[in-house]
C-alpha cells in the first residue's frame, strides 16, 4: 500500500508501507488457544496490549501501525514532483485509481 504521513516538521513523507508485524502467532499465542472449534485459527482482538487488525502470510498477527517497507521519500509542496517520481518508480501511477489519490494528496498538501 502506499503510504502518505506528515512529519513533525511540516514536511510530508510518501512510500510503499504496510501494516506493523507484531509476530508469529504460533509464538505469541499458546496452541491450545489457537484454534477454534472447527481448527480455524482464532485472530485475537489484542495481544499483549496490542490491537490486532490482520494475519500476513497465514502466519504474522498486523498491528494497525503503519511502517514503511523501503525509504519513503520526504517532501514539501515546493518540492512536490519528488513524490510523483517516486510514485512512478514504483509502478503507482498505473493503479486505476492513481490520479484520483494524487488529487486528493494535493488538496491536502497544498491547502
Amino acid at each position: 500500500m502506499l503510504g502518505f504521513f506528515q512529519k513533525e516538521n511540516g514536511n510530508w513523507l510518501i512510500g510503499n508501507c504496510g501494516h506493523e508485524i507484531i509476530g508469529s502467532l504460533y509464538d505469541l499465542i499458546p496452541r491450545n488457544e489457537l484454534y477454534d472449534e472447527n481448527d480455524q485459527i482464532k485472530i485475537p482482538e489484542e495481544i499483549n496490549g496490542v490491537k490486532v487488525v490482520g494475519i500476513a502470510d497465514d502466519e504474522y498477527l498486523e498491528s494497525e501501525n503503519f511502517v514503511f517497507d523501503d525509504y519513503p521519500v520526504s517532501f514539501t509542496k515546493e518540492s512536490f514532483s519528488k513524490a510523483i517520481d517516486y510514485c512512478e518508480e514504483y509502478g503507482w501511477h498505473k493503479h486505476p485509481e492513481f490520479r484520483q489519490a494524487e488529487e486528493k494528496i494535493k488538496n491536502i498538501v497544498f491547502l
